[in-house]
C-alpha cells in the first residue's frame, strides 16, 4: 500500500472513524438505506460501504460486485475530503472513475460530506 502517507491515513481515518461516527449519529436513517458502494483510493487501498448494514457498515477491500464503484487518485480523494472535488474535471482528467448506480451518491452525501457537485451526476449515464 504505497502512496502518500497522508492520503493513506486520511482514507483509513475516513472509512474507519468518520463514516462509522456519522452512521452512529443517525442509525435509524442509515438502516433504511440500501446498496453497496466500493471505494478504491490509489496507493491507499479499497473499502466497501454496505448501506443499511448496522453490524458492519464499512469493511476493507472491495467485493467483485457493487451497486456503485468509485475510484480516486490520492489527489482526488484528498479533494473529496477537503470538499473541493470538481467531479467533472476529475473525470475528464482520469482522477476519478464512477461506475454503477449514481443515485447512490445521494445516499452517500446524506451520510458524509460530499461536494454537492457530485450530486450533479444524478440522472446522468456515466
Amino acid at each position: 500500500m504505497g502512496g502518500d502517507p497522508m492520503t493513506t491515513w486520511t482514507a483509513q481515518h475516513f472509512f474507519e472513524r468518520i463514516v462509522p461516527r456519522r452512521i452512529a449519529d443517525d442509525p435509524k436513517k442509515y438502516a433504511q438505506m440500501r446498496g453497496t458502494i466500493g471505494f478504491h483510493i490509489e496507493g491507499s487501498g479499497s473499502w466497501t460501504l454496505q448501506l443499511g448494514n448496522l453490524s458492519r457498515p464499512v469493511g476493507p477491500g472491495r467485493p467483485r460486485r457493487t451497486d456503485l464503484d468509485l475510484s480516486f487518485t490520492s489527489r482526488a480523494f484528498d479533494a473529496l475530503i477537503a470538499g473541493t472535488l470538481d467531479p467533472e474535471r476529475e473525470l475528464e482528467d482520469g482522477e476519478l472513475d464512477i461506475a454503477g448506480d449514481v443515485k447512490l451518491l445521494r445516499e452517500l452525501a446524506s451520510l458524509v460530506s460530499v461536494p454537492t457537485g457530485m450530486l450533479g451526476f444524478l440522472g446522468r449515464d456515466i
